[in-house]
């Protein structure tokens, strides 16, 4: 089977499907083991002006990571190949179905690759959103100092910093979040 890929006209197509399959299989390994693939790391490029991260390059040159010419190859590769010998077809339309193949699977790259970044999410939590919110006192807040206060915002409970607005009672347990200051400390009233 191998001596049939690699004789004539199906070379054009037997060496790109093999040689592309061949390090897409090599990636997945390393990646399972913990590796990140074969990535390269491209440090800073200067552009004239300044220097310039070289993995926020221009979107030209995201489209030719080596995941791309992968995916690229495999699809020409193996599409070349269904075209020649299931289909029997001439080297022209091989070709065709080749490159269209190719295109098909860069295209379903950047789709999976878009969805798995869509699955991202931040962690951070805007304190700004405790605002109207209920909390328990931490750490007793004195009249004119101040304390500490639990207060769940999105589901995640946090310790904040925590002061009266005006004069607040001497004890309190519960209290309402009125403002956040820009230290990301929280004004509060008693409930």
């Amino acid at each position: 089977m191998l001596d049939k890929l690699l004789t004539g006209d199906a070379i054009w197509f037997g060496v790109p499907a093999l040689v592309g399959t061949l390090l897409f299989v090599i990636r997945m390994v390393l990646m399972m083991f913990g590796g990140h693939g074969m990535d390269v790391d491209h440090g800073d490029v200067t552009d004239g002006g300044g220097a310039v991260d070289g993995h926020d390059a221009a979107g030209a040159f995201k489209a030719l990571s080596l995941q791309t010419m992968m995916a690229f190859a495999m699809g020409f590769g193996w599409g070349g190949i269904l075209g020649m010998f299931t289909l029997r077809w001439d080297f022209g339309k091989s070709m065709l179905v080749g490159v269209a193949m190719g295109v098909f699977m860069v295209w379903l790259l950047a789709l999976m690759l878009k969805a798995t970044m869509e699955l991202q999410s931040s962690g951070n939590v805007r304190l700004d959103q405790a605002i109207g919110t209920e909390a328990d006192v931490y750490v007793q807040i004195p009249a004119t100092g101040t304390g500490q206060v639990k207060v769940v915002v999105k589901d995640r409970m946090r310790i904040v910093n925590a002061s009266w607005e005006g004069d607040g009672p001497a004890q309190a347990s519960r209290v309402r979040v009125v403002r956040v200051n820009p230290d990301n400390s929280v004004v509060v009233t008693p409930v």
